[in-house]
C-alpha cells in the first residue's frame, strides 16, 4: 500500500476531528479516573472555535482531586501538534446548564458530522474502484494530518500508525470485511473514533458515540464472526438496531 501521489488531504476538518477525538477521550478519562459526576469544555463554547484555542475543562462533583498537572501530558501533546494553545481546569460547585458548557454528547455529535468529510474525499475514487478494482482509503492521524492511500485490487488495510478515523472504497456493497472490523477494534481500543466504507451503491459508517466498553468489544467480535459466517439474519438485526453494543453507532445509506 502506498500514499496516493500528491494527495495529502490535511485540512481544518481533519485537525478538528483529531482534536475533538482527543478532547472527548480526555473528558471520558476524567470522569472515570477521578470519579466525577461529569466533565465538560467550558471555554470556548463554540466547537467551531476550539481548534487553536485555549481550552478550559470543567468538572463537577469529583471524588478525587484533579489538578492541571494531572492532564499536562495529554494536553502537551495537543500543543505540540498545534491543535490547541494551552489549557486550564476549573472545578464547578453547581451543575451547569446546557448553554454554559460543551458536553461530551455535543462533541460526539460534531465528530459524526466531521467524519463525513472522509467520504467527500473518496467520492471521485468510487467509480475508479468499481472499474479497476483498486481500493482507496482516507485516514486521519492523531496529530490531525490526513492522507489518501491507494491499496491493491480488492484489498486495502488500515495502517497501524496512530489512525483515529478511516474510510475506504469497496467495489460493491458496503458491509465491512472481518479484517475491517478487526482493524476497527484496534483503532477504538487506541482511542479512535470510527470506520467508513463507500461504494457506488451505498455508504456505511461505524462510529463511537461513547466510551469504548467491554460490551462494545464483545459485540464487535460477534459482529465480525457473523460476517465471517455470512449470517445474514444476525447482520440484518444489527443494521436494524443501528447499534453494535452500547456505544457504537452503525449508519448505512443507499446512494
Amino acid at each position: 500500500m502506498r500514499i496516493h501521489e500528491g494527495y495529502e488531504v490535511t485540512g481544518e476538518w481533519s485537525k478538528k476531528l483529531a482534536l475533538l477525538t482527543h478532547l472527548v477521550n480526555i473528558l471520558e478519562g476524567i470522569r472515570s479516573d477521578f470519579e466525577c459526576m461529569d466533565s465538560y469544555i467550558c471555554e470556548p463554547l463554540n466547537l467551531d472555535e476550539v481548534l487553536g484555542s485555549s481550552i478550559r475543562i470543567c468538572t463537577y462533583k469529583c471524588n478525587l482531586e484533579l489538578k492541571n498537572e494531572d492532564l499536562r501530558a495529554y494536553f502537551d501533546e495537543l500543543v505540540r501538534y498545534e491543535l490547541i494553545n494551552d489549557f486550564r481546569v476549573k472545578h464547578l460547585t453547581y451543575k451547569p446548564s446546557i448553554n454554559e458548557v460543551i458536553t461530551r454528547n455535543d462533541i460526539y455529535s460534531k465528530l459524526s458530522s466531521l467524519f463525513d468529510e472522509l467520504f467527500s474525499y473518496l467520492g471521485s475514487y468510487v467509480l475508479r474502484t468499481s472499474i479497476e478494482g483498486i481500493e482507496y482509503m482516507v485516514i486521519v492521524l492523531r496529530n490531525g494530518k490526513a492522507a489518501l492511500l491507494e491499496g491493491e485490487r480488492n484489498s486495502i488495510s488500515i495502517p497501524n500508525v496512530g489512525v483515529i478515523a478511516s474510510a475506504h472504497t469497496h467495489i460493491k456493497g458496503c458491509l465491512p470485511s472481518p479484517h475491517d472490523v478487526r482493524s476497527l477494534m484496534h483503532m477504538l481500543f487506541d482511542g479512535g473514533i470510527g470506520l467508513g466504507i463507500m461504494s457506488r451503491e451505498c455508504l456505511l459508517k461505524i462510529i463511537r458515540v461513547g466510551p469504548f466498553t467491554e460490551d462494545d468489544y464483545y459485540e464487535l467480535a460477534l459482529f465480525r464472526n457473523y460476517l465471517r459466517r455470512h449470517d445474514v439474519d444476525s447482520l440484518r438485526s444489527y443494521l436494524g438496531k443501528g447499534f453494535i453494543g452500547r456505544n457504537i453507532r452503525l449508519f448505512i445509506k443507499i446512494t
